[in-house]
Formats: C-alpha cells, sequence, structure tokens
C-alpha cells in the first residue's frame, strides 16, 4: 500500500503547482482553480509556477509537463480523449493530465 500524500498540514505546504512553460489557456485555469480550491478549503495559497523550474520533491504537475519527462514518465494524452484526465501519484508527487 502507498503512503498517503500530505499536501497542506497544520497551515503550511511544501508543495506547488507546476505547468508546462508553454501551458495552453486550459491548463493555466486548471492551476489557478486548483490553487483557489485548496486555498478555500485549508486557508494555503500554493504558488504556481512553470516546468522550466528546478524539479522540486514536491510537486503537482499539470498537463503535459517537462517534469514529466525529466522523471521518466510518459502520458498519452490523445488516449484521454478531449475530455479525459489522468491522476498518478508517484514519490511525493501527484500528477494531474488531461
Amino acid at each position: 500500500m502507498s503512503q498517503p500524500i500530505i499536501l497542506i498540514d497544520e497551515g503550511k505546504s511544501p508543495y506547488s503547482i507546476i505547468t508546462p512553460v508553454d501551458a495552453i489557456p486550459s491548463e493555466r485555469y486548471a492551476a489557478e482553480e486548483l490553487q483557489r480550491y485548496l486555498e478555500r478549503i485549508s486557508g494555503v495559497k500554493l504558488p504556481i509556477a512553470t516546468d522550466d523550474q528546478t524539479v522540486s520533491k514536491y510537486e503537482i504537475l499539470l498537463g503535459n509537463n517537462m517534469h514529466l519527462k525529466i522523471l521518466g514518465l510518459q502520458v498519452d494524452l490523445a488516449k484521454l480523449g478531449p475530455e479525459g484526465f489522468l491522476i498518478k501519484t508517484f514519490a511525493l508527487k501527484y500528477d494531474c493530465c488531461g
């Protein structure tokens, strides 16, 4: 069984939301919505950064992100379809594509 990922604890989080540097509008919107809802439920506003930044141990990856490639992971977005998505956790990272 995998370990739980704690995004926010006692009003603090080491996590950032990472989007592709060339994110399409829906990816930017998804990052902003995730940031907004996490802040609403926890009081913590996670920073949004792009995948041209150094890879960190604590990331929520959105879209077809370069950090996925650096980690050796591939997501076939075509298989997901226009309304599809994939949620996957690995190590302490959280990935949402689609």
